[in-house]
């Protein structure tokens, strides 16, 4: 098989593979942790294949999991952790790793932001009242949803090493003989 059939078999499975992960969003407490475990899935044909083809993967998923998933799951897939390896790889190439954190980070509070917006003002997601006052609710759950990022961030990292050190060498053999 030539390496251009081999490379959309690749993303094809992955990108089957993200929307039927996403599709167990539906189960309870399920919402945020699945967006993250599909984009995670991109790594594999970003180590694999490049950014192009990883690109090419995350677009190939976006109509079904636009149209057949949990739609605050969805906004997260979409508009964040889709795309976040890729993004991911071209900020790990900066030489000062402080302003590579600080760049992830006002990357994911812009997208937090618009991910809500379009939650809310788009998809129609109820604003739900949370009886705190929301000048002090607001500034506390940012200071969380960003430790959160870095905690995801360090995690991706990890799973990135764990990829190239023991599953490349599977996948290299079953995809690219």
């Amino acid at each position: 098989m030539r390496r251009s059939a081999k490379t959309v078999a690749l993303c094809g499975c992955v990108a089957a593979l993200c929307t039927t992960l996403m599709l167990t969003a539906y189960f309870p407490y399920f919402t945020y942790a699945v967006p993250a475990l599909s984009g995670a899935l991109m790594i594999v044909p970003l180590y694999e294949l490049g950014k192009k083809p990883a690109i090419a993967c995350y677009c190939a998923s976006l109509l079904p999991v636009f149209l057949f998933c949990e739609t605050e799951a969805k906004t997260l897939y979409l508009l964040f952790f889709g795309f976040y390896p890729v993004v991911k790889s071209l900020l790990e190439r900066l030489h000062s790793r402080v302003l590579e954190y600080i760049l992830k980070i006002l990357l994911f509070n812009f997208l937090a932001a618009a991910a809500y917006a379009v939650a809310v003002f788009v998809l129609g997601l109820p604003m739900e009242e949370t009886g705190w006052p929301l000048r002090i609710f607001l500034p506390a759950f940012a200071l969380l949803a960003n430790g959160a990022f870095i905690l995801y961030d360090i995690c991706l990292t990890r799973v990135c090493v764990f990829y190239a050190v023991r599953l490349h060498p599977q996948i290299k053999r079953l995809f690219f003989r």
